[in-house]
């Protein structure tokens, strides 16, 4: 039948506090619950949300050169401002009745990741607000996470790459390059396959890129070379040549080792740093015979006496194999 309109009315209290809900007229910063009830009182539904003053507001000046940026936060109504962990040196918070001005000095190299501000009103949990770090220069997100520069990413994540730039003067043109790599080890290329195109304007000194519409050349690059560790390198310009940032892009991101010795296949730690937490429950590793690879395929136990490691079952039929590791349904890991 029609879905009927829920009539209620909406109800709030600070999140870790168990004291009375208040009704919705009542002002309120930082981390609340939200609720609705019903006619008779019941709870319908309940959110998590963050709430600022009506007339916050933050201001931004982009630092160029040794210039350094500001941030201006307006209207904090009371709010204490501190940086979060991990904030780089050279950022210093200075409060002035509701305002807070945070001064960030130039850092050579790449542009640092965003700035986390944690804003605390008496009686609330502090609300993190983070921002990018108010200088000039660009920076590669994925799924959220700031990317060191000349990082190295899988081809098949490419969709959630993001490209951030910032430059004091909108309107200014810059450019993206993609060349292949088809043997990472080597500095210098005889022949290299390249793409050169120009990115959106800036619009009020930043732009934020999707990297998926170049996944197609990308890819296209990759496979026009048979090497499996092939790369596409991913390079921000500047009109005059100057090289903001970097990223790699690769047909996988993580890789398995032999040890022939001990029969085993191991994830060396570089690769193991990339599989984040609780990887153990998602990777597996089997074996395929390519002589006949429509055959099911020879799971790999995992090694008791032998961290990321898995065993080699010593009664394979003679003949080539495929070691294969996956994250989840993710074929993550370089074939071997």
């Amino acid at each position: 039948g029609r879905r009927q309109p829920t009539a209620g009315r909406v109800q709030w209290r600070p999140v870790g506090d168990s004291a009375p809900w208040r009704e919705i007229h009542e002002a309120g910063h930082g981390q609340i619950w939200l609720r609705l009830i019903d006619a008779v009182g019941a709870e319908r539904c309940r959110r998590q949300v963050d709430v600022v003053p009506r007339n916050f507001r933050i201001e931004i000046d982009i630092g160029t050169g040794n210039q350094a940026g500001v941030v201006r936060l307006i209207g904090l109504a009371g709010a204490e401002v501190r940086l979060g962990p991990d904030s780089p040196t050279g950022v210093s918070v200075n409060l002035a009745g509701d305002r807070a001005r945070i001064v960030c000095s130039s850092l050579p190299g790449a542009l640092p990741p965003p700035l986390t501000f944690l804003l605390n009103w008496p009686g609330s949990q502090p609300i993190a607000l983070e921002l990018p770090y108010p200088h000039r220069g660009a920076f590669f997100q994925l799924a959220g996470q700031s990317l060191p520069n000349d990082d190295w990413i899988p081809l098949g994540r490419l969709g959630g790459l993001r490209l951030f730039i910032q430059d004091p003067a909108s309107g200014r043109h810059f450019w993206l390059e993609g060349e292949l790599i088809a043997r990472p080890d080597e500095a210098v290329e005889r022949f290299r396959q390249r793409f050169h195109e120009r990115l959106p304007l800036l619009e009020q000194g930043r732009i934020e890129v999707s990297l998926l519409p170049w996944q197609d050349r990308i890819a296209s690059l990759l496979a026009s070379t048979q090497t499996l560790d092939a790369q596409v390198r991913l390079i921000v310009e500047t009109v005059q040549g100057e090289r903001l940032a970097k990223i790699r892009i690769s047909r996988f991101d993580a890789m398995i080792e032999p040890d022939r010795a001990a029969s085993l296949v191991r994830i060396p730690d570089d690769s193991l740093a990339r599989l984040g937490s609780k990887w153990e429950g998602r990777v597996q590793l089997e074996m395929l015979r390519l002589w006949a690879p429509d055959d099911p395929a020879v799971p790999l136990p995992a090694s008791p006496n032998h961290a990321a490691c898995w065993e080699v079952p010593a009664d394979l039929q003679p003949g080539p194999w495929w070691i294969v590791g996956r994250d989840g349904d993710w074929t993550r890991f370089r074939p071997l």
